[in-house]
């Protein structure tokens, strides 16, 4: 891997990305936001790099009103690209998910008793 800086290469990469804010049903943020076609544009450029990526790391504020819908069209988008690259894909909730929709499309886990994997619980 070639060093970016005056620091020998990372010997591990993880690209991590933030507050993706989907919408149900394809419904843009504010009505003008796309967050689809940046998303898949920055993945085709990540596979395009031939980068190492270990981890997909994407946290906070997955679905801007935890809609189910939402959740499942950034799972669909992000799943194929992860594959493609070899990485692991982890997700993690901000405070504009919901812990039951979250945890059921995102972990493909049926929520115990209330509570899911999240920063706060042990497991």
């Amino acid at each position: 891997m070639t060093a970016f800086s005056q620091h020998p290469p990372a010997d591990h990469l993880l690209l991590h990305l933030s507050d993706t804010h989907f919408l149900g049903s394809g419904r843009q943020l504010y009505d003008q936001i796309d967050s689809d076609t940046p998303l898949r544009e920055l993945m085709e450029r990540v596979v395009a790099s031939e980068l190492p990526v270990e981890a997909l790391i994407f946290t906070g504020d997955l679905a801007d009103r935890a809609e189910a819908d939402a959740y499942l069209r950034l799972r669909d988008l992000v799943e194929p690209w992860a594959q493609k690259l070899g990485a692991h894909l982890v997700w993690v909730m901000g405070n504009h998910d919901e812990r039951e929709p979250f945890t059921e499309i995102m972990w493909r886990e049926e929520p115990t008793d209330g509570h899911s994997r999240s920063g706060h619980d042990a497991r």
